[in-house]
């Protein structure tokens, strides 16, 4: 009887070491992961920098914060920053509306102007 509560001991003892390892790994993970999103959005960028990034002219940044297609971050002038986040958010933005024109083609203006305002509402 004994030997049966000592193995029982050592196997809970085990189950015991096996939990608190996974959830230090699971802490760790976490902590990466929050750590590469923190660092991603600190990093910040002017207008140009961005308009560099995204192919395109600062006009065109500027004619999107106009339509209301994409919302800026503003810096302690009033300028407008964007965090690698808010870049990453608008080529994926970006990569919707190329992909919905190829599937339309030069057809649907209507159609276009009508997904491109919910998409990005």
């Amino acid at each position: 009887m004994k030997v049966d509560l000592r193995t029982l001991e050592r196997l809970k003892d085990k189950k015991a070491e096996k939990e608190e390892k996974i959830d230090v790994q699971i802490e760790e993970y976490d902590k990466r992961i929050f750590r590469r999103k923190t660092e991603r959005s600190v990093k910040r960028y002017n207008m140009i920098q961005t308009a560099r990034i995204l192919k395109v002219s600062r006009g065109t940044l500027y004619y999107w914060i106009n339509k209301g297609w994409i919302k800026p971050r503003h810096d302690y002038r009033g300028y407008p920053i964007f965090t690698t986040l808010d870049i990453e958010n608008i080529i994926k933005w970006r990569n919707k509306i190329d992909s919905f024109v190829h599937l339309i083609g030069e057809k649907g203006d209507e159609t276009r102007k009508k997904y491109v305002s919910l998409t990005i509402g």
